[in-house]
């Protein structure tokens, strides 16, 4: 059965996607990675333990497993995908990248967890901790771009010989964890046809077209564009996208439960990150008790913002105190507002320009302030 996603955009690159999937299938991977173990609903990789959605309609299978040879001075990483599928399609698959070496100074975080054109992107990281969270919600479209992971083009020419289809687009949560020394990022694929009526994307979508949608969605994606020039207009296109979704009841019902679905995987994948056993923690279901559940999206401060929030809220605070003491001191309304706001200009400058030195020199850096990117695994913007 002919896959019905882009994988088969050209007769060249589906032979080319063929000859990979066979490499992989008689046992090569192509890089000669060969760490992952698959057993039931964990797939251990490195040393570490990935949780894999338990599912009764679909069994999973080891798909690709590749060598990286990150351009950085970063140390090596396995690139791992899964997937699992029924006798038609496939519902679900996992990307699990992560290092076998430790290296020094640690990888960082995504640069998808910065970002403000995904559904949510949230960074958690406790201040003098060596460990660092990220999870965003997004969506990606399968095809293997040029410059993406060869495990996720190996796992696309596997699935087109598997003879079973696949999406257009994919809904994509993602986690990532890092500490000094290792990383574990973990991507969860999501079919979106393949989700039921309850949730499907015409699901609950009852709101007609109005000029106030069209012009939210119009400038959303001005916005996007500008911030992002390079993103591809089918990405933006897609029915999952943060621009299709706008106006969408059913698909944001979908998204907000997924949201939810994340916040209680990240601290399963944090237990298989250290090399903890996790058969027993069942992973929850997306979208399998009832009505999906709305969350609050959780997008993070970048560095610099943190700093001025920091600042604006010490300021008044201080300049508050400043006013009382003036004016307590001089008994003069005028004298007292004089020094509160030549002293609260000069402090806010110089207290800002302490926060930012200390995030740039400071000793204690978080995993958080340093971004290693990896090659995409679809095209993900």
């Amino acid at each position: 059965m002919k896959p019905s996603s882009t994988i088969g955009a050209g007769p060249a690159a589906a032979s080319l996607l063929r000859l990979i999937a066979l490499v992989c299938l008689l046992g090569g991977f192509g890089g000669g990675a060969g760490a992952a173990e698959l057993r039931g609903s964990t797939l251990s990789v490195g040393g570490k333990h990935v949780p894999l959605p338990r599912t009764s309609e679909a069994t999973w299978r080891l798909l690709s497993e590749q060598r990286l040879e990150l351009r950085s001075s970063a140390s090596a990483l396995d690139s791992v995908v899964v997937g699992a599928a029924d006798d038609r399609t496939f519902r679900y698959l996992v990307v699990a990248r992560t290092n076998q070496v430790p290296n020094a100074g640690g990888f960082g975080l995504a640069g998808d967890c910065r970002r403000a054109d995904l559904h949510s992107a949230k960074i958690v990281s406790r201040d003098g901790s060596t460990v660092a969270v990220c999870t965003f919600v997004g969506h990606v479209l399968t095809a293997a771009p040029t410059d993406g992971d060869p495990a996720w083009a190996a796992a696309l020419g596997a699935a087109e010989l598997s003879g079973r289809t696949l999406p257009q687009a994919w809904l994509v949560v993602g986690v990532r964890i890092a500490d000094a020394d290792d990383l574990l990022d973990v991507r969860y694929y999501f079919n979106p046809d393949s989700l039921g009526s309850a949730v499907s994307v015409s699901a609950g979508d009852v709101l007609s077209p109005s000029d106030g949608i069209d012009a939210a969605k119009a400038k959303l994606v001005k916005i996007l564009r500008a911030a992002e020039p390079s993103h591809d207009p089918k990405w933006l296109a897609s029915a999952w996208s943060v621009v299709g979704v706008v106006g969408k009841p059913g698909r944001a019902a979908v998204i907000a439960d997924l949201k939810a679905w994340a916040e209680g995987v990240h601290p399963i994948v944090y237990t298989g990150f250290k090399g903890r056993p996790i058969e027993d923690l069942a992973l929850p279901a997306a979208w399998a008790h009832g009505p999906p559940i709305a969350t609050a999206d959780g997008i993070a401060d970048l560095p610099g913002e943190v700093a001025l929030w920091k600042t604006v809220s010490w300021r008044t605070l201080g300049s508050s105190l400043d006013a009382i003491v003036s004016y307590a001191l001089t008994g003069g309304l005028g004298t007292a507002g004089g020094i509160t706001v030549a002293g609260g200009f000069v402090n806010a400058m110089v207290y800002f320009m302490h926060e930012k030195a200390w995030e740039t020199f400071g000793w204690k850096r978080s995993p958080g302030d340093l971004i290693t990117p990896l090659p995409p695994a679809g095209i993900e913007r």
